[in-house]
């Protein structure tokens, strides 16, 4: 096994962690060896005592990230709590542009996180939904607006960052 940046103060009897993203693999071990190839300047570990473990995210970190989540959905959903209260839709879409100019971070990591995949949408203009699709298909449609709006925000948020896709 290739372990890429094996940290220079590595010593003896040390643990250290490995990760395998790609197999979602997250294992502790200890060194047992160093070999330093001063004339390559590469170092040889022999491990031994593997320790699987259940994730690389600790779960502070995972709970955390939750916290963001809701703080995030909750503050999206009272930008248009008085619309919803009323029964009044704006359409104005301009709010949640304004929140995400401001957010931006919160969103990357948001969607970093695929919590878009798993948000709901549970409430939606009735008679707008009557008036252009005979209330018909209307999770479809809810899918088709939720998937295309989201990836016109990842863009959009890439090329803030610099990162044109």
């Amino acid at each position: 096994m290739d372990i890429a940046n094996i940290p220079f103060d590595l010593t003896v009897g040390d643990y250290i962690s490995i990760i395998d993203e790609n197999e979602q693999l997250f294992l502790k071990s200890r060194v047992q060896k160093l070999t330093y190839d001063y004339t390559q300047t590469s170092v040889q570990a022999e491990l031994s005592d593997f320790k699987r473990l259940e994730s690389g995210i600790s779960q502070q970190l995972s709970d955390l990230a939750d916290k963001l989540k809701e703080k995030l959905e909750e503050e999206v959903q009272q930008l248009y709590q008085e619309e919803r209260e009323q029964k009044f839709n704006s359409n104005d879409f301009l709010k949640l542009f304004q929140h995400i100019k401001e957010n931006q971070i919160f969103y990357k990591t948001y969607f970093k996180l695929g919590y878009d995949n798993d948000y709901q949408i549970f409430q939606y203009d009735i008679n707008l939904a009557k008036k252009i699709f005979d209330n018909k298909f209307i999770n479809y449609h809810i899918i088709f607006f939720k998937n295309g709006l989201n990836a016109i925000i990842k863009v959009w948020l890439q090329r803030k960052s610099g990162r044109n896709v």
